[in-house]
């Protein structure tokens, strides 16, 4: 089985998951923001895949692995 990976890396000054481990949106206006882990879930979940969430070196980072079909 082949696997396709995707690596999204941010810098931060803060560790994001010891402060925020649901990763709930910080914005104000929440009705318009947290969509986009939520939509990488849903894509992970739907084939079959893998995902990752850490913090590592000062960034936070997330990588997605799924396979190829």
């Amino acid at each position: 089985t082949l696997f396709r990976s995707i690596q999204i890396k941010n810098r931060t000054n803060e560790n994001v998951l010891a402060n925020n481990p649901e990763l709930h949106t910080s914005k104000t206006d929440k009705a318009c923001h947290g969509y986009g882990l939520k939509i990488v879930r849903s894509i992970v979940d739907k084939y079959n895949g893998i995902i990752n969430i850490q913090m590592e070196g000062g960034y936070f980072c997330t990588r997605v692995m799924l396979e190829c079909i």
